[in-house]
C-alpha cells in the first residue's frame, strides 16, 4: 500500500444536512478505502470484530443469507 496515496480525512466532503446513515454512505462513496486513511498525516486503520467475527465475514454472511 502506498501511504502517499491514502486519502486525507479533512479532504473528504460530507454534507452536514444529511442524516447519520446517509452521511456514512456518502463517506464510503467519497473515500477510496474507508478502512485506512490519514488524519493530519497520521495513518488511521479501522478494524471491526464482533465476538471474533470480522466486518468482512459479517457482511459476507448477511449477503449470503439474502441471496440464498
Amino acid at each position: 500500500m502506498d501511504i502517499d496515496k491514502l486519502d486525507e480525512l479533512s479532504e473528504i466532503k460530507i454534507s452536514k444536512k444529511k442524516k447519520g446513515n446517509e452521511r456514512i454512505l456518502e463517506f464510503i462513496k467519497n473515500i477510496s478505502n474507508p478502512h485506512i486513511f490519514k488524519v493530519k498525516d497520521k495513518i488511521v486503520k479501522i478494524e471491526f470484530t464482533n465476538n471474533g467475527v470480522s466486518a468482512e465475514d459479517s457482511i459476507t454472511n448477511i449477503v449470503s443469507n439474502i441471496y440464498r
